[in-house]
């Protein structure tokens, strides 16, 4: 409780002091508006590789984006709002289904996600250009399942040429939303205009229930058993990206 409480007293203590601060007669924009890309990094058991875990997420870093739409209500407290987007591929990973068919490796489509969210921020100027801003959101997130299959080793396909064991494939298919929640920080250099230069970083994650299926063993040549597996699957990433914005 102590971990999630004190980011927001941080960030609180410093808009009021960014408050007291201000000039009550300075003019600033009110309106800025920034896009950047970069990496996106799994981070904690959504990286995870482990094969006895249920919440390993076999995700590998990808692309990643994020427009953040800043509304100052001062020089230094803003209303924020964000749209982000990941993709992390997995690629291929070895678990154990069941003791029948033992070890068979996975092969995985990428996680894909995208994510909205409003909060607040607190921007204030490091140097004689550069600003600096931080800023803490809530919101939700979108995935899905990521399509996979893999081979049943102790099971013949005859009807195919060469006969290969048996290929079992799941499709790719959506979650419903999720909660998330995210905190960034972000550095802005001024450009001529009302342009401006820009880097960040964010961390953002939220959690899901996942039921997985697995075809583990045939009793005949149409009958089958599915073996059934519930995830408790984080969603954690770390985006940084640079890329420009504009001031309105």
């Amino acid at each position: 409780m102590f971990k999630q409480v004190l980011p927001v007293a941080i960030l609180s203590a410093f808009m009021v002091c960014g408050v007291r601060a201000q000039s009550p007669t300075a003019k600033f924009s009110r309106w800025s508006i920034g896009l950047a890309a970069g990496p996106a990094f799994p981070v904690g058991n959504f990286a995870s590789k482990a094969l006895n875990s249920n919440e390993s997420g076999h995700a590998h870093t990808g692309p990643g984006a994020e427009l953040v739409v800043m509304r100052r209500f001062t020089r230094h407290v803003a209303l924020v709002l964000t749209a982000a987007a990941a993709n992390n591929p997995i690629g291929t990973y070895t678990t154990l289904i069941s003791q029948a068919t033992g070890g068979v490796t996975i092969r995985s489509g990428p996680w894909k996600s995208v994510r909205f969210g409003v909060g607040l921020g607190y921007e204030h100027s490091l140097f004689r250009r550069l600003s600096f801003d931080v800023r803490a959101t809530a919101g939700v997130l979108k995935t899905a399942v990521p399509g996979y299959s893999y081979q049943l080793p102790n099971y013949i396909d005859y009807t195919l040429v060469p006969a290969t064991p048996l290929q079992i494939i799941y499709s790719s298919r959506g979650l419903p939303w999720s909660f998330v929640y995210a905190a960034g920080a972000e550095l802005k250099w001024p450009l001529k205009g009302r342009f401006f230069l820009c880097a960040n970083a964010c961390f953002a994650a939220a959690h899901y229930d996942i039921l997985y299926s697995y075809v583990d063993q045939f009793t005949g040549a149409t009958s089958y058993r599915v073996n059934a597996v519930q995830h408790h699957q984080p969603i954690a990433v770390i985006q940084a990206g640079v890329g420009a914005g504009v001031r309105l």
